[in-house]
């Protein structure tokens, strides 16, 4: 049933199959269920879906009024200004050393919207949860993981002449547009959430912005507003613009409903941040006390996850047990593990955590857990050292500084990239060198750049991310080089498809492309004109094996079974290329 005209959905539908056991409703343009039940696409939603229909019979479904504002842009430009005065407008900005670290989660309420916005009878009260994300580039990957549906995108710039903009640090235009048109695509609806673009300082210099270079750039412009955070010029054009484009970030913005029950359960835990985290025990004792049976309290905890709520792994041995309430404590560790120097070539020291997460902010037991994090997130790998300790090794982490490749894989045989549209999301090679840690060449890796080595097929990768030109580079040498690309390119669709369907980003694609004699085409069109990129092995191109057995002693072997072992010896050797004799 994906991708249908569905557009309403109740418990009758469900009574006229009651053996169904799986439903599949992603891409339909359900308006009385969220897509946080629906969930990601090719994933199950009957449980939750059920869970749902189930709370309302019990108790009054109430309208969750509640969006997320996403500032974005580059370093600098006052992002974090905006933030300050659109709470309070009196307070005082923050000083230029006070750069947000990563994120910063603010609540900003808005009184009496009224019906000519939202459609609705009467006037309504609305809650925007702000997120406010660091323009330095080092926090991308960490950035991705706080990142939602169902949001306004203002784009904040201003002029600035420091040197940041010349560093890699700096984080320019096309990436912030690229990952906004990223995540905030809807494909139910084909459309994007709503960009409002920000000229900020303008009491100083104004940037020079031509609107109509700009608009194409962007999924969904509606609105330009030039302002002063220092000054306040402008600001109510800003919060007015605001107002206006609500309806814009989703349909269901103004209409999506739960049960009292199950937004009190909601309403406890966003009241019981300080606590940083809960158990799945005092989570079900919450549940119990407003009236959620388990099913229920399971079904509830998996969809604020997704809606942005709580952090919960669910289906993780080591984090099932482990309820995150506070999101910004998670931020501000990873974050100060980005910014720590205690890792060398990108490994870190199980006793360096104690140092990043010192003993006054984190307990032994959230230390652990957040390594667990790490993992689960594949932002690290854990491995045993030549002297036999465990030590955990942090991609982004590793060396700013370029490594000079081994001669023999100066002269690659194929080049590859994989293009991305519309964005490559950040750590993307991080992830990969997590998942194919194993085939890391001789510790050959530094800042988005790693060398991959697989013995069984003898080939070698130099993998490369550059997130301006929207790609990921191969280049390959080696004997079974075409095999050690779809091994890779596999892994990387696998990370495409799990960032989809745990952030809800439903437009996410890249297609391969392959360099010869300095002309790039798809791997399609190089077959196409009758030049396969890979050239086909030839029986007589296949290395050749030529081996001998015996056995020791007659009585532990049976003839048969030497006659197996031999068949699948052959078999094996035969699928790795191998002519055997």
């Amino acid at each position: 049933m994906q991708f249908n005209q569905l557009q309403h959905f109740n418990r009758s539908h469900l009574v006229c199959a009651p053996h169904l056991q799986a439903l599949y409703l992603h891409g339909n343009p359900l308006r009385d269920v969220s897509p946080e039940i629906i969930d990601g696409e090719n994933t199950n939603c009957l449980r939750d879906l059920v869970s749902f229909l189930r709370s309302l019979q019990k108790s009054n479904a109430q309208f969750l009024h509640q969006a997320k504002l996403v500032l974005v842009g580059n370093g600098m430009a006052g992002k974090s200004s905006i933030l300050v005065k659109l709470l309070d407008k009196n307070a005082s900005l923050p000083k230029d050393s006070d750069r947000t670290p990563g994120l910063e989660i603010s609540t900003y309420s808005i009184e009496d919207l009224p019906v000519e916005i939202t459609r609705l009878d009467r006037p309504i009260d609305f809650q925007l949860n702000i997120r406010d994300f660091g323009g330095q580039g080092k926090y991308r990957e960490v950035q991705q993981l706080f990142c939602t549906r169902k949001a306004l995108y203002p784009f904040v710039t201003a002029y600035d002449n420091t040197p940041e903009k010349k560093q890699e640090a700096y984080v320019g235009f096309e990436y912030w547009m690229s990952m906004v048109n990223a995540y905030s695509f809807d494909v139910t609806d084909e459309q994007y959430s709503p960009v409002v673009y920000i000229v900020n300082k303008i009491d100083k210099q104004e940037l020079a912005v031509n609107e109509a270079d700009c608009r194409p750039l962007f999924g969904n412009w509606i609105g330009f507003v030039k302002i002063s955070g220092l000054k306040l010029r402008n600001f109510d054009q800003l919060e007015s613009k605001i107002r206006e484009v609500l309806p814009s970030a989703s349909p269901d913005i103004f209409t999506t409903r739960y049960s009292e029950s199950w937004l009190s359960v909601k309403e406890e835990l966003e009241g019981r941040q300080a606590e940083k985290h809960l158990i799945w025990k005092a989570y079900l004792e919450i549940c119990t006390a407003h009236n959620l049976d388990e099913q229920e309290a399971a079904s509830w905890i998996q969809i604020l996850d997704r809606m942005g709520t709580v952090i919960y792994f669910g289906n993780h041995p080591q984090l099932e047990n482990w309820i995150v309430l506070n999101l910004m404590g998670v931020n501000k560790a990873f974050c100060d593990l980005i910014d720590s120097r205690s890792a060398v070539g990108g490994v870190l020291k199980p006793t360096d955590f104690e140092v990043i997460w010192d003993e006054k902010n984190y307990s032994k037991d959230e230390r652990e857990h957040l390594k667990r994090l790490l993992l689960a997130y594949e932002l690290a790998y854990e491995r045993t050292n030549a002297l036999g300790y465990p030590e955990f090794v942090v991609p982004c982490l590793s060396p700013a500084k370029p490594i000079t490749l081994p001669e023999h894989l100066q002269q690659p045989e194929f080049k590859l990239k994989l293009a991305f549209e519309p964005f490559v999301p950040a750590g993307t090679l991080n992830k990969l060198m997590v998942r194919l840690n194993a085939l890391i060449y001789n510790n050959l890796m530094w800042q988005h750049h790693a060398v991959f080595f697989d013995p069984q097929l003898h080939a070698y990768a130099h993998v490369s991310e550059d997130w301006q030109s929207k790609s990921i580079f191969i280049e390959l040498k080696g004997e079974q080089c075409e095999a050690l690309f779809e091994k890779i390119r596999s892994e990387v669709e696998t990370i495409n498809q799990n960032l989809k369907n745990t952030r809800f980003l439903q437009y996410l694609e890249f297609a391969v492309w392959g360099e010869k004699n300095g002309r790039w085409r798809t791997l399609d069109d190089w077959e196409e004109i009758g030049q396969p990129f890979f050239p086909k092995r030839k029986k007589e191109d296949r290395p050749s094996i030529f081996f001998s057995y015996a056995w020791g002693d007659e009585n532990e072997t049976t003839a048969e079974s030497r006659e197996k072992i031999v068949d699948e010896l052959c078999d094996a050797l035969v699928e790795e290329g191998f002519d055997v004799r």
